[in-house]
């Protein structure tokens, strides 16, 4: 793919690349309960990450890469791991632009990343988890969720840290966080 000159070869190289999705597929349906969708990160744009072939690609390339993964888990996953699909974005703009595009492939649970994640702060975890309830996001089927943020997020000069936690969504606390966005963190005075 290094080799590849322009974002339509890069894009047309992934997705000949059956073999390699079919090998992570199978790896972490044998070895895990609970996975990530297999995304392809916006901030492989940034500046940064120049060296990645897929720095050549726009935002809407990465997005229907990542969608045309998500079909492929759809079509080719044995039913051995729940899936968390990945809501991500770099900006508001494409963030949204994610989400609208994610947002019917229902594969048993979510996971933030990325500026809808830590990344972004507590005020955009928040806006995404009521966007998410908004559309119904945490209906029946959906039971896994990061609930909190793993990082370190400035708060009033203390630092707050937190644990990814995976609850079900069915549980009164679980219920009670995607209905009201109660977040909870653990600060750590200096």
């Amino acid at each position: 793919m290094k080799r590849a000159k322009s974002s339509a070869e890069v894009c047309e190289l992934w997705r000949q690349s059956g073999d390699i999705r079919k090998w992570i597929v199978q790896w972490l349906e044998a070895n895990s309960d609970y996975a990530m969708t297999i995304d392809m990160p916006l901030w492989a744009k940034f500046e940064s990450n120049s060296k990645t072939p897929f720095h050549k690609c726009s935002v809407q390339e990465l997005i229907d890469l990542s969608i045309g993964n998500l079909d492929y888990i759809k079509r080719n996953a044995r039913g051995k791991t729940k899936w968390l699909n990945v809501l991500q974005g770099t900006t508001p703009k494409d963030s949204k632009q994610w989400w609208d595009a994610v947002k019917s492939y229902r594969m048993g649970g979510w996971a933030l990343a990325g500026n809808v994640g830590w990344r972004g702060g507590l005020e955009n975890v928040l806006y995404y988890v009521l966007t998410m309830r908004d559309d119904n996001a945490f209906d029946k089927g959906q039971d896994w969720m990061p609930k909190c943020v793993v990082g370190m997020l400035p708060i009033a000069k203390c630092k707050c840290v937190s644990l990814w936690v995976f609850l079900p969504s069915t549980t009164a606390i679980t219920s009670g966080f995607a209905q009201s966005c109660l977040f909870l963190c653990f600060a750590l005075l200096p």
